[in-house]
Parts: C-alpha cells; structure tokens; sequence
C-alpha cells in the first residue's frame, strides 16, 4: 500500500519592534548518524539533516549555538518531524526530537531500508542557481533516481536561489532512538529553499510515502520545535488559526539585541483529502475535487497544567503519547481546552498578545 502525503510549511522570522542556555529538556547523548549542510541563501543560518531533524543546533560544533539564527541571533535550538497513525489495532510513531528515529537512506520495495552506510548517495545536496556538473558536485550527482526534484530536462530543479533536499526513512530499526518498533515504514523526501532577496523566510516541504504493506489511519503530520528567541529564557508562544500559524516572542528585549524578536511556522499546504466539489492548494497550483486537511497547534509542554509534560523516550506508551499530542491530547487522555471559555480547541495559546486578550502564555521560559 503506497500512500504519499505532502507538508509544506514556510518559516516566517519577524522583528516586533512596536511590542515595545542552559537546556532543561530531554538531551541525546549523541546525534544518530547523519549527515548536516546549512541553508544559508539569504538572512537565515538553518541546518538541515537527513534524520528527520533541521533548524538543529549542531552538536559537533561547540561554537554553534543554535540551529536558526537571523542575522546573527539564535531563534531555534531544534526541530523535528513528527509522524503517527494507526495501523491494524494499534498505533505507530516515528519522531524527531532531540532524538530521532529517521536514518538516511530509503525503503526498498520488500520494505527493508537501505542505504544507512551510503553516506555518498544518501547526504544532504545543497545547490544554488548558477550551479552546474562543474562547479557543484551536488548539482552533478543529483539522485533523481530517489526523488529529488527535476526540471522538464532533467536538470536539478531549483526552487528559490538555494535548494536543499535529502532522503530519510523510519525503517532503520537499530537507530530507533525516540518510539519502539514497530515503524510506520515511512520514506521522506525533504526539500529546502528560499530566495536571497526575501532574506528572513526559509519554505520547506516533506513528501511522505507509506512503504509499508499497511494502511495508515487517522494519520497526523506535525513539527515538533524547541524555540530559544534570543533569550531562551524569556520565551512565550501562541498560535492563530486564520493564518495556520504558531509563533514564539520575547517577554521582554534583551539587553544584547534590538528590539523583541519573534519566529513564526505558518502552514501553507496541508495533506490533502478526497472531497467532491473542493479545491485545495498545493505547491503546484490548485487541485479540483480535494480539499486540504485542517492544521492544529497542540501543546506540547512547557509549564503548568502540568499534563502536558514531556513524553519518555522508547517506552510502551511512547508511540500513544506521540499520537495524542497530534490530536490535541494530553498524556491523560483529556482534550485540549480553551480555560477562558471552557470548550475544546485544536489551537493552543489562541490569545491575542497586542491586545492582551484571549488563552495567552502566562509564563516566560525556555
């Protein structure tokens, strides 16, 4: 059973200038294998892996601070990507986050994965405009022939000024680091780009192939993020679902940077669903008959209530927590809920901070 799913999502750094590290959580104690190249084609600094995990501090460089800075300051210390489902009776998760369970490489056609050792055919390519055979290796051993994206000629297709894309999967069991076996079988083709003149934006888009021999149900796509705004220890975060947006700002300016600084990951495309008489939007142009999937900003943790806490890495109920959090569920099994008006919400944070109205954060942290 083939099944693709499509994520597009688009970074949105911001500078809120009329609003005026030690790290707590779950650490690996060392990165699984992969291999690490930056998206650096305009403002933004943001490392990009083959394991699932991209705007990642890079463990192997003391000197780095941070896994997305803007013109020299830190917003994100890392991200992953986070995949659930049900399958038979049961549910399947693969996750990144600090930990991953995503090995380079693909899934071949009897579902076993390969490539893990490739670390020539299964790197992170990175090419520019302008770039050919001769002056981009990258650009040279393009692996269209795993799904990298090509043009009417078969040339690298270039999106933006800079391109980055890799290959991953969940199949690789040895480097299960975050969920139990079983996996979801799933192969990703991640792509990176953006533009040198639009200097404080970075857009990426996962391609999501079920390679297994199951059917996923009920399935959730979502971007776990670690963000450390400047300050990492003054952060407050809240969504808007009219702009299919989850954002982090500063409680207070740093003494160190102008002005309060503030990120944002706004979803552009969501998977897409059958739906007679709809139109969705996709990277390509519109499509009849489809309608995309509504987003959600689930808590994840941070503070009080204290439900929402961080989930165990490789446990028996890890692949469960993994679920529920996608679907807006605490580890208790409760909704999400709105506590100034009591009702259920799939936006968490949903509050207004210009006006100081609505569910806003009420605690500064990292």
């Amino acid at each position: 059973m083939k099944q693709k799913f499509y994520l597009t999502t688009l970074f949105l750094l911001i500078s809120i200038v009329s609003f005026g590290k030690v790290k707590q959580t779950q650490q690996m104690t060392s990165v699984p294998s992969s291999d690490l190249k930056y998206f650096d084609g305009n403002g933004i600094n943001m490392s990009v892996r083959n394991n699932g995990m991209f705007a990642d501090i890079n463990y192997q460089n003391l000197r780095s601070i941070s896994g997305l800075s803007y013109k020299n300051i830190q917003f994100i210390y890392t991200s992953g990507l986070w995949l659930a489902a049900k399958v038979d009776t049961g549910i399947r998760a693969s996750a990144a986050a600090f930990n991953s369970d995503f090995t380079p490489g693909a899934i071949r056609s009897d579902g076993l994965h390969y490539g893990e050792n490739d670390s020539v055919l299964f790197r992170v390519y990175k090419i520019n405009r302008g770039d050919t055979p001769e002056t981009n290796p990258d650009y040279a051993d393009w692996p269209a022939q795993l799904g990298a994206p090509v043009d009417e000629n078969g040339n690298p297709r270039i999106f933006g000024d800079q391109t980055l894309w890799c290959s991953f999967s969940d199949a690789y069991l040895p480097e299960r680091w975050f969920n139990l076996p079983p996996a979801l079988n799933a192969e990703v083709h991640l792509t990176v780009w953006g533009w040198q003149d639009i200097e404080n934006i970075v857009f990426l888009r996962w391609e999501i192939i079920n390679k297994s021999d199951k059917t996923w149900q009920d399935a959730y796509l979502g971007i776990y993020v670690d963000p450390d705004v400047a300050d990492a220890n003054d952060d407050l975060v809240g969504s808007d679902s009219t702009l299919n947006l989850v954002y982090t700002y500063e409680n207070k300016e740093s003494p160190y940077y102008p002005s309060l600084q503030s990120i944002g990951y706004v979803y552009l495309q969501t998977p897409l669903e059958y739906s007679p008489g709809d139109t969705a939007v996709s990277l390509f142009g519109k499509i009849a008959n489809y309608k995309n999937v509504p987003a959600a900003s689930p808590l994840a943790y941070k503070h009080t209530p204290w439900e929402w806490t961080e989930i165990a890495f490789v446990t028996d109920s890890t692949s469960q927590l993994v679920y529920n959090r996608l679907s807006c569920i605490d580890n208790y099994g409760n909704p999400m809920i709105d506590p100034l008006i009591g009702e259920r919400t799939f936006w968490g944070l949903s509050g207004d901070p210009i006006s100081g109205t609505g569910w806003l954060d009420p605690l500064p942290q990292d």
